[in-house]
């Protein structure tokens, strides 16, 4: 169920070409510690299921928690991993093997070479060969057409500042050590799935210089490609593939200056296109770069995750919607917007806002929220200068707006999965007693799946 209030997801109409479409991000909190031991949340899709694993750290010890994609519940582990920040966590998936694996990190002045396997409840310590001993390293396991499911690790500093350039997979039991060209030693990137069978990897530094170099793994290569108008060098970034967009996701870092980065920038893995998101990440202040992104495998809402200078965890969601603006007309405007960051309409959310308002009290006037899909190639006139842009109109609704002109609609959306990436249009208008259009709105957008 999804509640929808007419303040926000509205739309109506207004005598004038339409501007291009604009994507929206909205970002809101969905999980805050108050403690001020909190170091670390390593995030990564648990194997197969639809769930997001996160490995809690503070100064005492671990916890291992799940996202569900609208709650954080703790997993009743026996035995957790020791405590860590800047490890590396991915989803393992090999068919004989599926869960999450995690590899090193630093707790305090020592840099961790150990390697944990969760599956199901149980974190099992994996002993044997592997990559020495570090952190700030770079892993990831690809998906789509001929991925293995194995994790790929590259990179990483060491204890004496000593920065690497190999390449590890592993296959549920045993690391492998990946000969070849490969890219130049760093630490501080960000890898991914591209969603096409491998991996991508941006970004990091070399001795404190950041790096904007773009890399594609796959089939055991490592190849550069043209990383074009980006976001620019950066390391300490988080990274993930959105697979209900198709896209990879880049959100903040560090510029090699004092300034923390909080842009989101998103990747077409196809063209290699980039795009710069607005509105900014959710960092209202300079982090400590211990930050981590996941989509959630099961609704495709995108989370990230970052701890703040006063080692407080926070956990943030997304709300993508796709406004069509349309340009000021004589029709006179009725407010339109939205507002999820307390109450977002999303699929993994038991409820969600939509609200439209005449802007103040408007007598003897009724609200009505169409509800539909797709948009007219032209705009019908509708009377008082408005016009109707949406296509296809599935439902309408009509009420009374209370005294400040505000009037919430309720409906049923559901959460099924089929629904990620459906775009769904509203468009509002307020009509007089005699059925006549008075005011109108622009045609929103909406897509569900985040």
């Amino acid at each position: 169920m999804i509640t929808i209030s007419p303040t926000l997801l509205l739309c109506c109409v207004a005598l004038a070409a339409p501007l291009a479409a604009q994507r929206q991000d909205t970002w809101f909190s969905s999980f805050a510690t108050q403690s001020n031991l909190m170091i670390a949340a390593h995030m990564a899709r648990t194997g197969s299921s639809s769930s997001v694993t996160t490995l809690l750290a503070d100064t005492n010890g671990t916890m291992t928690m799940s996202w569900n994609g609208s709650a954080l519940s703790q997993v009743p582990t026996l035995v957790n991993p020791p405590s860590r920040v800047i490890g590396a966590m991915a989803t393992i998936n090999t068919g004989a093997t599926d869960g999450v694996l995690l590899f090193g990190g630093q707790s305090g002045n020592q840099y961790l070479g150990d390697t944990w396997l969760l599956t199901g409840s149980t974190w099992t310590n994996l002993v044997g060969a592997g990559p020495q001993a570090r952190s700030w390293v770079a892993m990831a396991t690809a998906t789509g057409p001929g991925a293995n499911g194995q994790p790929v690790l590259f990179g990483g500093v060491d204890f004496a500042g000593v920065e690497f350039g190999d390449t590890w997979t592993h296959d549920g039991a045993n690391w492998i050590q990946l000969g070849g060209p490969a890219p130049a030693p760093r630490q501080g990137a960000a890898m991914c799935s591209d969603g096409a069978g491998g991996l991508l990897l941006f970004g990091g530094n070399q001795a404190g210089v950041p790096l904007d170099e773009l890399w594609r793994f796959a089939g055991g290569t490592w190849t550069q490609l043209a990383s074009g108008n980006g976001p620019g060098p950066r390391t300490y970034h988080a990274m993930t593939f959105d697979a209900a967009r198709g896209e990879v996701v880049v959100i903040g870092g560090w510029d090699g200056s004092s300034n923390r980065l909080t842009d989101v920038w998103t990747l077409n893995p196809t063209n290699l296109l980039w795009t710069l998101r607005s509105p900014v990440a959710p960092l209202t202040a300079p982090g400590l770069g211990f930050a981590y992104a996941c989509a959630h495998p099961g609704t495709g809402e995108l989370v990230y995750s970052e701890i703040d200078t006063n080692f407080h965890l926070s956990l943030y969601s997304v709300v993508t919607s796709l406004v069509t603006a349309v340009q000021p007309a004589p029709c006179a405007r009725l407010n339109i917007g939205m507002n999820p960051v307390t109450n977002p309409p999303r699929l993994s959310s038991a409820s969600g806002t939509i609200t439209v308002s005449t802007g103040g009290p408007l007598p003897n006037v009724a609200e009505l929220l169409l509800i539909g899909f797709g948009s007219l190639p032209t705009p019908i006139p509708v009377g008082a200068g408005c016009v109707q842009h949406m296509a296809t109109p599935v439902a309408v609704l009509f009420g009374v707006a209370n005294a400040t002109g505000t009037l919430a609609f309720t409906l049923a959306i559901g959460t099924n999965p089929a629904l990620i990436g459906l775009g769904i249009e509203y468009q509002a208008a307020a009509v007089d007693p005699a059925g006549a259009i008075v005011l109108g709105s622009d045609l929103l957008t909406v897509t569900f799946g985040r």
